[in-house]
């Protein structure tokens, strides 16, 4: 379950797991990828089909990384880089988001970035 942190929000409210689609975007190094994608796999409720993967360039090492040992999906996408000078997402980013969006019934959709670690309950 994942708390909101809405000001508006009820004591207690929570968003069940289920009903969240998550998109790891993978812009770091595979090591960080590799600590959030482990802590994925341990939280309550979320199911391997609900986490989207989404990385440029052809790795297989990631890859198998991502689909083989983590069962997530993954997901090629272009570059996520973005220039300086506009305010416009990454032809990449706006991919992987349209890719998180289609086929869920999620009424949520959480985007991370490698690194960070999701608590299991």
């Amino acid at each position: 379950r994942f708390s909101l942190a809405l000001p508006e929000s009820s004591p207690g409210s929570t968003v069940v797991a289920s009903n969240v689609r998550v998109l790891v975007v993978a812009a770091g190094g595979d090591s960080l990828l590799q600590q959030t994608l482990y802590s994925l796999r341990n939280v309550s409720g979320l199911s391997s089909k609900q986490v989207l993967v989404a990385h440029s360039g052809v790795d297989s090492k990631l890859t198998k990384m991502i689909e083989a040992e983590c069962g997530f999906t993954s997901l090629q996408i272009g570059s996520l880089a973005q220039a300086a000078s506009t305010r416009v997402p990454a032809p990449g980013l706006r991919d992987a988001l349209r890719a998180a969006a289609t086929d869920t019934e999620a009424r949520s959709i959480l985007v991370l970035e490698g690194g960070f670690k999701i608590s299991p309950d």
